[in-house]
């Protein structure tokens, strides 16, 4: 009698009518850290399995759990007991390396509450997904290495990056980003003609438009004006006089699309020193 043996992914035939097929499938990404299931789904009704996984063995029942630490090529076999007899499979795995997540945040020109978000991770695969989470409830996720987004109120929020590479390995990064409303306001100008912090500039950033008033200690309106962007007071009454020195009293007011922000006070003071042209 003849027997032939032949051994191919998986399949094991003996015999001329004995039938085996050990195999088995795993469950996660082939990752370094990442935590793997190895099942077994052979044909054969086993009563032992024995897994060699790296350089393990575990004697365990029809799964195992194992995680690789380093990336590299590894053989894993399966070796289970059928009727007395032993049967094995064994193959060729790949570990990878895990992408490294990392990104960057930069404010927008005139745009207080916009923050730009770009993906600078760094990975030897191919980075195929990522998932922005701006922390701020919305549930926004954008699939874009490059993200610009635009927050309602200021705060502090914790934004967060997960990235996956073409074998599934993932890496996330979280970030507090800070938003505030920026009023750029000085608190003291001298329009004395030196050329020296001689005008009160107020700049507001992330609005479509803003005004501005301002008061002297008795209540009397001495400037007004709406703007964009920019507002600048020499310190001159609407007549073309030089306002005396002391304390202002400001109130300044911004709207976009979206609201009306809440009115920003403050004093400033005007102060000549020595020189003082007209």
């Amino acid at each position: 009698m003849r027997y032939l043996l032949i051994i191919t992914c998986g399949l094991l035939l003996l015999g001329t009518n004995i039938f085996a097929q050990v195999n088995f499938e795993i469950k996660g990404s082939l990752c370094v850290d990442n935590q793997l299931v190895f099942i077994d789904n052979s044909s054969l009704t086993a009563t032992a399995w024995e897994w060699v996984l790296g350089t393990d063995k575990l004697t365990t029942a029809d799964s195992a759990v194992y995680t690789f630490d380093t990336p590299g090529k590894y053989i894993v076999s399966l070796t289970l007991t059928s009727g007395g007899k032993d049967y094995s499979y064994s193959r060729t795995i790949e570990i990878h390396e895990n992408p490294t997540c990392d990104f960057t945040v930069d404010t927008v020109f005139w745009s207080s509450f916009t923050r730009i978000f770009t993906d600078n991770s760094t990975s030897i695969n191919t980075i195929t997904y990522f998932l922005w989470d701006f922390g701020d409830g919305t549930g926004v996720s954008l699939d874009t290495s490059k993200a610009e987004y635009k927050y309602n109120t200021e705060g502090e929020y914790n934004v967060k990056l997960e990235i996956t590479d073409e074998y599934g390995c993932i890496d996330s990064l979280s970030q507090t980003v800070s938003v505030d409303d920026i009023y750029r306001v000085p608190n003291v100008f001298t329009p004395n003609g030196d050329n020296k912090n001689d005008d009160f500039i107020v700049t507001v950033n992330g609005v479509d438009k803003f005004s501005i008033e301002i008061y002297s200690r008795w209540g009397n309106l001495v400037f007004s004006r709406e703007g964009v962007n920019q507002i600048i007071w020499d310190g001159r009454l609407p007549e073309g006089s030089k306002v005396t020195p002391g304390t202002y009293f400001y109130v300044i007011t911004a709207s976009d699309s979206q609201k009306t922000y809440k009115p920003k006070t403050g004093f400033v003071m005007v102060f000549y020193g020595k020189n003082s042209n007209d």
